[in-house]
């Protein structure tokens, strides 16, 4: 269980994709209902299996949501799965027979509109991993089918979604007889028209890349179906199939799959670098950090010379960061800075080396890395809140105010009040000064 689920009505959804947003810039991975998912066969499901595989469940409550059926059921199904439950008062009252669940909880009152304080994520690290680095939208289309048996209260669920929530009847007359007719035009049209070509038959190696276009485009059912043809046809590279493969699946939010496929792909060849990365991304997010390091240390001993170099000592440098061990932080950091190829690359590293020693307080060192970083990489949003905090130890409000505006500008304004109120306190302060 490693996300954070949302529930809330369509009519805050602005408020809903500016807390996803937040939630991702804290380093929590997301997963929130969208347009694309409803237009998903499996939409229900997918919330439902959501909702069960999540690590933590926050809920907007407002006059829309107390109304929705939708995200009624989604908190009775979060209840009975007994997730950590985060309400968030955006408008209205707490004192309705709806929201009776959550009168003795300790609920964020938001209802000026501002997103949650520090403290609300500090107590959602309780229960659902928290990344150094930005979280992930972890929302797909199509959810997979779980690979273990399902419990029957689950299934229930799934079986019986909540009706459409009532809308505002439109006069629908008029606009029904011109689709009617448009219909009746389109069947006549394909009536005449020749029957399609058959489909070419493809081989193993245009399997592979039909599956590595779809995976490029984010259609991870065609993706895995691509790459089982390949692997049925016998591509001779089982091991890069599989990593794919794998991939994937780790992209579909389905870590078991994922992690068959890269322990497949390494008795297929136990030197496949990919798969071990693969791995080591799969324990990452999950917050099983020492198994993270495990794996990339283990990439980084088969991984050639190049630009792949430069992506698994990132990555190990960001897991050894996520463990504590800051020395080893800063050497995989510094190795990888050494070998970046782009100013992209170098300000990445960089970024690593300045959080690094902020958090060990080596605050002249962090914000030379820091500054290079932004130097490399103008949009570079975390950078500049992290050279904030490393100008407000140093006792430097004005370099501090000018980050704190960088960083808010990059965000378009859409950050939390605790930011915009130490931005306020340091023009008091320069002010003054």
């Amino acid at each position: 269980m490693s996300h954070v689920f949302i529930s809330y009505s369509t009519q805050n959804r602005s408020y809903a994709s500016q807390l996803a947003d937040k939630l991702r810039l804290e380093g929590f991975n997301v997963w929130i209902d969208n347009i694309r998912l409803r237009s998903s066969e499996d939409w229900w499901r997918s919330i439902v299996l959501a909702i069960d595989t999540c690590a933590a469940f926050v809920v907007i409550l407002t006059p829309d949501s107390d109304q929705s059926k939708w995200v009624q059921r989604e908190i009775t199904l979060a209840d009975q799965r007994n997730k950590p439950i985060f309400p968030l008062l955006l408008a209205g009252s707490i004192d309705t027979p709806n929201w009776a669940l959550f009168v003795r909880t300790q609920y964020a009152d938001v209802r000026s509109g501002q997103l949650p304080d520090a403290a609300f994520y500090d107590q959602l690290a309780h229960h659902a991993p928290r990344q150094q680095h930005k979280g992930q939208d972890i929302t797909d289309p199509r959810m997979p089918r779980p690979t273990l048996a399902i419990d029957p209260v689950l299934q229930a669920a799934i079986s019986d979604p909540p009706p459409p929530d009532v809308q505002p009847r439109r006069r629908l007359v008029a606009p029904l007889v011109g689709i009617l007719a448009l219909l009746a035009v389109i069947v006549l049209l394909v009536s005449i028209m020749p029957p399609p070509e058959p489909a070419p038959n493809l081989n193993a190696e245009q399997h592979l890349l039909l599956g590595m276009q779809a995976a490029d485009n984010g259609d991870y059912d065609t993706s895995i179906e691509a790459y089982t043809q390949a692997l049925e046809m016998g591509y001779p590279n089982a091991a890069q199939v599989l990593t794919l493969r794998g991939n994937s699946y780790h992209s579909h939010d389905n870590a078991v799959a994922a992690l068959g496929d890269y322990d497949a792909a390494l008795r297929e060849d136990p030197t496949y670098f990919e798969a071990y990365i693969g791995r080591g991304q799969i324990f990452s997010n999950k917050g099983e950090y020492p198994l993270a390091v495990e794996n990339f240390e283990t990439a980084l001993e088969h991984v050639p010379a190049g630009s792949a170099e430069y992506d698994v000592r990132q990555q190990l440098a960001w897991a050894y960061h996520d463990v504590g061990d800051y020395d080893r932080a800063i050497d995989q950091f510094g190795q990888a800075l050494n070998i970046a190829r782009d100013a992209s690359q170098h300000a990445d590293a960089h970024f690593g080396l300045g959080l690094t020693f902020l958090i060990m307080r080596d605050y002249p060192q962090a914000i030379d890395h820091l500054e290079q970083a932004t130097d490399a990489h103008h949009d570079f949003p975390d950078a500049y809140y992290a050279l904030g905090e490393a100008y407000i130890a140093t006792d430097n409000p004005e370099a501090a105010l000018a980050a704190y505006r960088t960083f808010v500008d990059l965000l378009g304004g859409e950050v939390e009040a605790s930011v915009l109120t130490r931005i306020q306190e340091l023009e008091q302060m320069t002010n003054t000064e």
